[in-house]
């Protein structure tokens, strides 16, 4: 089994805006080192928003929190009877904003100026070297031609932004696959009509033998349950966190019945000075002058151990 790691190199203004960003976004999407910049500018601009929309709440007097309700469309309709009703049932928490201490606030604030800057960073950025190099190695002459390829990302907004950016180089070949259903050339496709196909082309034992996707696309959602070993070559454009998701999407082409001989996994990394990254987290998290790893007790170490073992996913092959 062949590991190969790709490398892109960002500018250094980029590097610094996707430094602090780690430190600053609990999305694991978000925070993992191998994201599209295309999802990255995507989730800047949401958590700035989830800022502004929770400071102006905390400043109203009370605060709503939920993981699974969206507490500001509650608030936005104006219903108070629900949201007495999902406090009751312990579906909803409801604190005063003066039962916080009174630095909450500033540190809200400052949260929020920060990613203030970063999207001020981010917001000319529109190259994008990491597809680039992706496309290279699909051209002719490119590690990837003419191959039978499946390429798993962590988030539907990448995998929708590759879509539509491969499909303008590789029109008809290309098929995209998530929760919602699927898309090839211009057609949308159903969940079933859209599993269909991809069994016809990717599964050697389907009855109905097709041959016209070559590039497929999807999230983890076909990292469980299919069979697609009539490809060998597996594309990991991001990595999730847990490494058991990363040997998922590799049984769907490692499986009893291949006829190839080989099974190749491409990851693609940033090509960052990985200490930069993290002393920068540990530094923003810990507010204090410390050099790397003075102070391993810290909360923030649990975040540079996961990072680090993500990193040790997949070693560059020369």
């Amino acid at each position: 089994m062949r590991e190969v790691a790709f490398n892109f190199k960002p500018s250094s203004t980029i590097l610094l805006g996707k430094a602090f960003a780690c430190a600053t976004e609990p999305s694991p999407s978000s925070l993992n080192p191998s994201t599209s910049f295309f999802a990255f500018k995507k989730s800047v601009g949401r958590f700035l928003k989830s800022y502004d929309d929770f400071i102006k709440m905390f400043e109203e007097g009370r605060v709503l929190i939920s993981k699974k309700i969206n507490v500001y469309e509650l608030l936005d309709n104006d219903d108070e009877e629900k949201i007495l009703n999902l406090v009751e049932e312990e579906k909803l928490q409801e604190y005063q904003s003066s039962e916080f201490k009174p630095e909450f606030k500033f540190a809200l604030e400052n949260d929020r100026e920060v990613l203030s800057e970063i999207n001020e960073l981010w917001k000319d950025v529109d190259a994008d070297p990491k597809l680039d190099t992706f496309i290279t190695h699909l051209q002719k002459g490119g590690d990837l031609e003419g191959k039978q390829i499946l390429v798993f990302t962590e988030s539907v907004e990448t995998g929708e932004y590759l879509y539509g950016k491969l499909n303008e180089q590789f029109s008809g070949n290309v098929l995209f696959f998530c929760s919602k259903g699927g898309q090839t050339g211009s057609d949308r496709l159903v969940k079933s009509e859209a599993r269909r196909k991809i069994t016809n082309n990717f599964d050697p034992n389907a009855k109905e033998q097709e041959d016209d996707i070559h590039i497929l696309l999807s999230t983890d959602v076909l990292a469980e349950g299919v069979n697609l070993h009539r490809s060998f070559s597996v594309i990991n454009y991001d990595l999730p966190w847990n490494p058991t998701r990363v040997l998922q999407r590799v049984g769907r082409v490692n499986r009893v019945g291949t006829k190839h001989k080989e099974i190749h996994i491409y990851n693609f990394f940033l090509n960052l000075c990985i200490k930069f990254i993290t002393s920068s987290i540990f530094l923003y998290f810990s507010n204090v002058d410390l050099p790397f790893n003075a102070r391993v007790t810290h909360p923030s170490r649990c975040f540079l151990n996961i990072l680090s073992s993500t990193l040790r996913i997949a070693p560059a092959i020369e």
